[in-house]
């Protein structure tokens, strides 16, 4: 017998995995990889909410498995936005 919420589970990509996805598709073609201070400036930026660049670190090799409660409202915000200004 399987259960399904484990399944569900070990199925969803990991938040460390969906960080990089994201910012490793946003940087502009012809450009280098991000480095971790740079999407967090730029949440700073679009939200005014402070990321520090080892947040960012953080998340992308999964010693965090979220933001903090302040950043991450801020970044949940107006994350289409935030989104949008890294895929220009």
């Amino acid at each position: 017998m399987s259960d399904g919420i484990a399944e569900s589970a070990a199925a969803e990509p990991a938040l460390a995995d969906k960080v990089n996805w994201l910012i490793d598709r946003a940087r502009p073609a012809g450009c280098g990889p991000y480095t971790n201070a740079e999407p967090a400036a730029l949440i700073g930026r679009v939200t005014g909410v402070r990321v520090s660049h080892t947040t960012v670190w953080k998340l992308r090799n999964g010693q965090a498995a979220n933001l903090q409660m302040k950043a991450d409202r801020g970044a949940g915000a107006d994350f289409r936005r935030a989104s949008w200004l890294l895929l220009r």
